[in-house]
């Protein structure tokens, strides 16, 4: 699992109170429910990005780095 390669290739600057724009409700539902059910999941991470799933399926502009689901646009 890649604990942290997501921290290291995200620009973190972008995560501040004022820039962060989270998802609403129904898109973090359809963003787990594909989490949920898909092979790279291993408990609370993703073996692909090493992401914290419940973390980053609130955050509107992050997308699944295998395209499952994909960013909502600024």
């Amino acid at each position: 699992i890649h604990l942290f390669k997501w921290i290291q290739e995200t620009d973190l600057s972008s995560y501040t109170l004022d820039g962060l724009i989270l998802t609403d409700k129904q898109v973090k539902q359809e963003r787990r429910n594909i989490c949920n059910v898909c092979p790279s999941r291993k408990g609370i991470l993703c073996s692909e990005c090493g992401c914290i799933i419940r973390a980053k399926t609130c955050v509107a502009f992050e997308k699944c780095p295998i395209d499952k689901w994909l960013p909502i646009e600024k």
